[in-house]
């Protein structure tokens, strides 16, 4: 049976005017999501339990956000964003805007299932179980820092800037590309600072599981921009957490070193000796934690 935890979001500016499409077949996380989305002041607020009830609702609603659960039955959250996405090339009068933003929610933890959702056309990804500071930061991350929309055979999606879809690996020099590593930048800041003032501390399984789900965004964060050293940092953590069962039985002295390294990474260049000194420290910190559990 999935997890639920009760909703603890204050309003948020901005947000009054926002229409939401919720989809899950669990009933409980259907009324999970909406609760936290009105108590953060989003104005309209709808359901659907299955993919194939929520595309039937977009002409009418015309949703500027879409909250999509990736395991349903007859209809699961990629074949739902594919069929969205595809209507980019091939106008469907079902779908209003196949640029719409979609946050993918599910329970799977592992990188694999993050990378799919990306390749699918999906702007976001939160993990279950989900706290309504994480919920809400990626709502907000979905309506205010926007990214092109790339429509081609390959891919139609939010731009991910991959490394792997460009030759070109040298400076930042257009606008755009510095505004989103600002931006990226920020967003990465913000959260990991949110985690050092949570006052239960690294001891509580809930604050651990933030974390795990910030070093799960951080890894597609820093690929778009091309930071490998955030993104290796990042992974590193995530290595940890998954080798070792879950954000709930992780050393959460392993996951405070990790903060404090991305936290100095975040104010050095990616190319710097120091960046490449901290991301050595961690993965021997990591493979030694490792290498001590029992086979």
């Amino acid at each position: 049976m999935e997890q639920v935890t009760k909703p603890k979001a204050t309003k948020v500016e901005g947000l009054a005017q926002l229409k939401v499409l919720a989809v899950d077949d669990h009933a409980p996380t259907r009324k999970l999501i909406s609760d936290i989305l009105r108590a953060a002041g989003v104005g309209v607020i709808e359901t659907a339990p299955g993919g194939i009830e929520a595309l039937k609702r977009l002409v009418e609603l015309k949703p500027d956000l879409l909250i999509v659960d990736l395991n349903m039955p007859e209809m699961d959250g990629l074949t739902m964003t594919r069929i969205v996405r595809a209507a980019a090339l091939n106008p469907d009068p079902m779908v209003p805007d196949p640029a719409v933003p979609i946050i993918m929610v599910t329970g799977q933890r592992r990188e694999i299932d993050v990378e799919q959702a990306r390749l699918a056309g999906v702007t976001e990804f939160v993990i279950k179980p989900f706290s309504a500071s994480v919920l809400i930061t990626r709502v907000q991350a979905t309506m205010t820092r926007t990214r092109d929309f790339v429509v081609s055979d390959q891919y139609v999606g939010p731009d991910r800037r991959r490394r792997d879809d460009s030759a070109y690996d040298g400076p930042r020099r257009r606008a755009t590309d510095i505004d989103a590593f600002e931006a990226a930048r920020r967003q990465m800041r913000d959260e990991l600072e949110a985690l050092r003032r949570q006052t239960r501390g690294l001891g509580d399984p809930e604050v651990r599981r933030q974390a795990y789900q910030a070093m799960q965004s951080n890894i597609g964060r820093a690929r778009a921009i091309r930071d490998t050293a955030i993104e290796q940092a990042s992974k590193s953590l995530v290595r940890y957490i998954e080798a070792i069962g879950g954000p709930e039985l992780a050393d959460p002295e392993v996951i405070g070193v990790h903060m404090d390294a991305l936290g100095r990474l975040l104010l050095v260049g990616e190319a710097s000796k120091a960046a490449a000194v901290v991301n050595a420290r961690l993965k021997a910190a990591v493979d030694k934690k490792l290498g001590a559990l029992p086979r």
